[in-house]
């Protein structure tokens, strides 16, 4: 099933569940403005992507991670950062990945990050999850490999599985269980 967002809106959040037998967490959190799409990993809060649309079709992807060690050119990106009087200069020492991924012309899906999850370290169902719109994802196993893909919007028809439409396109979810079967989620 694909999920639409209204496309004149101002924000939408969708909460992404994985569900092992009778446990079901929550995991991911998309959230979707005209600005940008933000997933946030909800087993990390230390870690997130933030996909801002560029003027030139393309997409910039910016990976941050708190946990992330500092090396030498982390500290030149802040004076830089500082140079330019950006809000939170500090910021710019966590980026993993900070890069343009695609343009809106291209059909290719392009890889975003790849997470090892196990369910047991996924957050409890909080009451602020509850009002959000949710996507529940049946999973092989307790630890699973997900591999997250952004492809551009070629179509408005219901007729792919395991995709949430964004304003900057579709994003994919395939899981890997632990014996590296690979297969693509078929129930949401």
């Amino acid at each position: 099933m694909v999920l639409k967002t209204e496309k004149n809106h101002q924000k939408s959040e969708t909460l992404i569940y994985f569900k092992f037998q009778n446990e079901i967490k929550p995991v991911i959190k998309v959230c979707d403005s005209k600005k940008q799409v933000v997933l946030n990993f909800l087993f990390s809060t230390e870690e997130h992507i933030t996909l801002h649309p560029k003027e030139t079709g393309e997409i910039l992807k910016n990976h941050w991670y708190k946990n992330k060690p500092i090396k030498n050119w982390d500290n030149e990106n802040v004076e830089i950062a500082k140079s330019l009087y950006y809000k939170d200069p500090q910021r710019h020492q966590f980026y993993i990945n900070h890069s343009l991924i695609m343009d809106h012309t291209r059909s290719l899906s392009n890889h975003l990050v790849s997470r090892r999850i196990n369910i047991n370290n996924a957050p409890k169902d909080k009451n602020k999850y509850r009002k959000l719109p949710k996507a529940t994802i049946e999973i092989p196993s307790k630890e699973i490999m997900v591999s997250f893909y952004l492809q551009p919007i070629k179509s408005n028809e219901d007729n792919t599985l395991g995709q949430i439409n964004t304003t900057l396109g579709i994003l994919i979810l395939k899981i890997e269980n632990i014996s590296n079967e690979a297969r693509t989620i078929s129930s949401f």
